[in-house]
């Protein structure tokens, strides 16, 4: 009887069912997202493409908000619930005050959704906005149970097997050999005023080889700490040769062309 007094003198606006907003109509966006999350019952969040457009890397394409919840609950109109019992807690968070699935989350369930060329546009997105977290990534792909659209989300981010660094080592020292290239020393210091450690490195020819994989760059920071780092061996007149997990496996021989063009002209 109380709201219902206060509906009758527009001291409360019904929104959705059980949601209302006092003494006005004017939302933020952030004030519209969450009434759509309270709407959709306890434990609800935002998901989907309402998600990625809240993350900032994904337009929400049209005006029906995206939520997901673990309990049935009826939709409303411009909101869709989708009910999920695979949703941990660790698959939530909040964004700017709202309670929004995870990054890795949304494009886990984007990959349900959305056609291959927007999906990887959305991944990009996720990359170029500092968005990433692989170690979020992984867990959410090890729960997924073979959802729609996995294997191609999987390729677009790159994720591959990850080896570990012995396995990264041993591959490369083969390469070498097998190529007839000269031998490097293996993790050692370079310069001694800049305690920097490096995977393999020629020091006459003053060349660095950094063997990279996903295992070693979970997040966007330890990518752009590396890029620092390279900033600052080149200032000394290092060259740094960057090698992927995945290009050692697949382009043995172009890498090899690589470091012999490099260390012949170092020598020279």
């Amino acid at each position: 009887h109380w709201i219902d007094h206060r509906i009758r003198s527009k001291q409360l606006f019904v929104l959705y069912r059980g949601v209302y907003v006092p003494g006005h109509r004017i939302l933020t966006r952030g004030g519209h997202l969450m009434a759509a999350v309270l709407a959709s019952g306890r434990g609800a969040v935002l998901s989907h493409q309402s998600a990625a457009s809240w993350w900032g890397f994904r337009d929400a394409g049209s005006a029906t908000l995206h939520t997901t919840a673990t309990t049935h609950r009826a939709g409303h109109d411009g909101v869709r619930i989708h009910r999920s019992r695979t949703l941990r807690p660790q698959d939530t968070t909040f964004h700017d005050g709202v309670p929004v699935t995870s990054v890795s989350r949304t494009l886990l369930d984007l990959a349900g959704v959305l056609a291959p060329q927007s999906l990887a546009k959305a991944c990009r997105e996720v990359d170029r906005g500092d968005l990433f977290d692989m170690r979020e990534f992984e867990d959410v792909i090890e729960r997924s149970n073979g959802r729609r659209g996995v294997k191609r989300l999987i390729e677009y981010v790159g994720l591959e097997r990850a080896p570990t660094r012995s396995e990264l080592e041993d591959r490369f020292l083969t390469l070498l050999v097998q190529h007839r290239l000269p031998a490097a020393m293996i993790n050692r210091g370079v310069e001694d005023d800049l305690e920097y450690e490096v995977d393999a490195q020629w020091p006459a020819q003053k060349l660095i080889v950094e063997l990279d994989s996903w295992q070693f760059h979970k997040t966007r920071r330890e990518f752009e700490a590396d890029r620092r780092r390279d900033a600052a061996l080149t200032a000394r007149g290092w060259r740094v040769l960057r090698v992927t997990w995945r290009r050692l496996c697949d382009e043995p021989g172009a890498i090899a062309a690589e470091l012999r063009a490099l260390l012949t002209g170092g020598a020279s």
